[in-house]
């Protein structure tokens, strides 16, 4: 987003992974402003943002309805927040968990645990309650070879979701 000059900002919890983005951006020479904060912090701040980008995020989170209330929060009136994750279905623990995790060890094991991954449909009462409204889920398809991405008509391992607020 920032390539396309879009002011992008970042948040994490995690100090490292700070680190990590901060110097991809300053390789790629792209003015994104990184923070080590809450969606929590952020909204109770007073910030409010045209996109928010929740991507590969939820999966992790324990007080989902508290998250997906704060990331409510910050999407602006008419702003949009896109959401990935991970579907809480077999097929997803078999690619997400045994073969990105045991088989091709993208991911440390215990990366995800399939307790936390969402259902469409638990995502979609989330925003909901916050305003939102989904307007398209695509799912998401990872080739092994080239670890490209492509969406597809496939949401049984993971998916993302285009939500508006009017």
């Amino acid at each position: 987003m920032a390539m396309l000059g879009a002011t992008v900002t970042g948040i994490d919890i995690v100090e490292k992974n700070i680190n990590i983005v901060r110097l991809h951006a300053w390789e790629q020479s792209l003015p994104i402003n990184y923070h080590l904060t809450t969606a929590a912090e952020l909204a109770t701040s007073g910030a409010r943002v045209n996109v928010v980008l929740s991507m590969e995020v939820v999966e992790h989170v324990t007080d989902l309805a508290a998250f997906k209330r704060d990331c409510n929060r910050l999407t602006n009136e008419g702003g949009v927040m896109f959401v990935a994750t991970i579907n809480r279905t077999p097929l997803a623990w078999l690619f997400a968990i045994f073969g990105a995790e045991y088989v091709l060890r993208w991911l440390p094991r215990g990366t995800h645990r399939w307790r936390q991954f969402r259902k469409p449909q638990e995502i979609r009462a989330f925003l909901a309650d916050g305003g939102l409204v989904v307007n398209d889920i695509t799912g998401v398809a990872v080739n092994p070879f080239t670890r490209t991405l492509r969406c597809m008509w496939l949401i049984q391992v993971t998916y993302m979701m285009f939500c508006t607020r009017s």
